[in-house]
């Protein structure tokens, strides 16, 4: 009955939520004071090229002119001839 009474006891005190906390510097005045880190993306996965609409997008006529504008991002280059239109 004692060790029971203990366990129980043990238990409550474990849950109400007594614990032991400190406070924890994670960043130092020195490294909050130095500028934001540029990380060139080498690896990742990317989005793809913007695509945008060059000519007018009205057609009044059986054919028209049909260009747009590939912009790359992140640095990439865009390489024209493996470019397929479907």
């Amino acid at each position: 009955m004692l060790r029971t009474l203990l366990r129980l006891l043990l238990l409550a005190g474990s849950l109400s939520g007594i614990s032991c906390y400190s406070q924890v510097q994670l960043v130092s005045e020195e490294e909050a004071r130095r500028p934001d880190q540029v990380i060139k993306l080498t690896r990742a996965i990317s989005r793809g090229p913007s695509v945008k609409l060059v000519s007018n997008a009205a057609v009044d006529a059986k054919s028209f002119q049909f260009k747009i504008a590939l912009e790359p991002k992140g640095g990439a280059q865009i390489d024209a001839h493996s470019l397929k239109i479907s």
